[in-house]
């Protein structure tokens, strides 16, 4: 209904939007190192393993494979995506002699040929097989890992191409900067966790505030050294692979860690849960010795273990952790308190900015609203299982506001400028049980107080 100029009544109408839901916490990567067929830097969304291996590098023919002095030169029908000069991870596979087969690191010598080192000459080759870049493999078992407990969430593969470790890493980081808060955790190669680059890499988002993780894949062979690489980052969640799941070449436990963590969406009737000790799906767990338990412990790594004190056959994760020893819950409510109060608080003024019935003021009842506003988002979290309930006589939980007339005569220019600095809350993160010690007393004395 159009108004007309002399209308009886006159409507004034302001719209007020709700917040849409900032999900960085449900986003992840899978980082893939030459696997795919995407182009180097970008990627691709996936609901299933379907979707990935739709996205794989195909094997390529071998038309000839020949050793001379240690080394194979290896042609083969099609094109490589590897530089002259640069080096990648490939596997051989299907050739005759077998001793040709395996994972190696090969050196492109042209788009259609690449040479790796071999001591000993297989022989005269009687069979021609393939050659696959080896991240293929391994960015399809972080698929069937991730999607193996279900597929309430979607993930997303970055591809980074054929690059060499500290190239691979380097484009990590630039993707990273290029991409700040819009994944919460990532997917890492196996052979990262020994890369210098990546440790330094990863003490770049040991702040706070960095809100971005990264799940390293440690094996029985490297866990010693792999340990205190890490023993300081919060950023990092290490996971001690079993040789059982490593032998399938199918698995790649780090991706079963990361679902469980961004499958979340803690509400009041689906709290947040811990992720260990859990059952865990799609892994196996090992006979870890005794000096490996210890290891895990002292290293806080996340590790898969049997059902059995539980009384359960599935697998459970244990561990709970970040490298630094922080619990799960710790980081995972400071990061989901920080973006809900964040959002609610943004989305108040906005719309108290669009509201000329009652707009939202610099003055004691503007900081009283949005003092509420903090507090409704403190509640919600509690009711969600993220932070443990406000405390009267701790002040915990309970969100602070200087009132107006003590902050303009503390920070008299702050009005010019529409800025307040007054509201404030302390929280703690609630969490679950990882160890419980039950005392008992034992006796033959009948008839005698206990």
């Amino acid at each position: 209904m159009a108004n007309q100029i002399d209308d009886i009544v006159d409507i004034v109408i302001s719209v007020q939007n709700a917040p849409i839901a900032n999900n960085l916490q449900r986003n992840s990567i899978l980082v893939s190192q030459g696997g795919t067929t995407l182009q180097a830097g970008t990627t691709q969304l996936v609901a299933s393993p379907k979707d990935i291996t739709a996205l794989l590098e195909s094997p390529l023919p071998i038309s000839s494979i020949q050793w001379a002095s240690g080394t194979v030169t290896v042609v083969v029908s099609g094109t490589i995506p590897l530089a002259a000069g640069a080096s990648a991870q490939y596997t051989i596979a299907g050739v005759s002699p077998a001793v040709y087969n395996g994972t190696y690191t090969v050196t492109g010598v042209s788009s259609t040929s690449f040479t790796f080192s071999l001591s000993n000459d297989p022989g005269t080759t009687q069979t021609l097989g393939t050659a696959t870049p080896a991240a293929v493999a391994e960015i399809r078992s972080m698929g069937n890992s991730f999607f193996a407990a279900g597929t309430a969430i979607a993930t997303t593969v970055l591809e980074l191409g054929l690059a060499s470790g500290p190239d691979a890493v380097a484009a990590l980081r630039a993707y990273l900067q290029e991409h700040a808060l819009q994944n919460y955790v990532y997917v890492v190669p196996r052979s990262w966790a020994t890369s210098q680059d990546f440790t330094l890499l990863v003490s770049s988002y040991d702040a706070p505030t960095a809100m971005t993780y990264f799940a390293v894949t440690a094996t029985r062979q490297n866990m010693a050294t792999v340990g205190p690489a890490f023993n300081t980052h919060k950023s990092v969640l290490l996971y001690a692979e079993s040789d059982e799941d490593l032998a399938t070449q199918n698995v790649f436990g780090a991706a079963s860690l990361v679902y469980m963590i961004v499958s979340q969406n803690p509400t009041s009737t689906q709290k947040l849960l811990p992720i260990a000790p859990r059952t865990i799906y799609g892994v196996q767990p090992s006979k870890w010795t005794t000096v490996e338990r210890g290891l895990f412990q002292k290293y806080f790594f996340n590790y898969p273990d049997t059902g059995v004190e539980a009384g359960l056959t599935s697998t459970l994760l244990k561990g709970n952790t970040y490298a630094n020893g922080d619990f799960f819950e710790y980081w995972y409510a400071s990061d989901d308190t920080a973006i809900r109060v964040h959002l609610a608080l943004a989305s108040a003024i906005t719309n108290g900015n669009q509201n000329a019935i009652n707009p939202l003021k610099f003055d004691q009842r503007g900081i009283e609203r949005l003092q509420q506003v903090a507090q409704v988002t403190i509640n919600a979290l509690v009711a969600a299982g993220v932070l443990r309930p406000a405390n009267p006589t701790t002040g915990t939980g309970i969100v602070n506001a200087v009132d107006d007339q003590t902050y303009q005569i503390q920070n008299p220019s702050d009005y010019h400028s529409g800025i307040y600095r007054g509201l404030s809350v302390t929280v703690i993160p609630a969490r679950g049980f990882t160890h419980v010690t039950f005392n008992m007393a034992l006796t033959d004395l009948v008839n005698s107080p206990s």
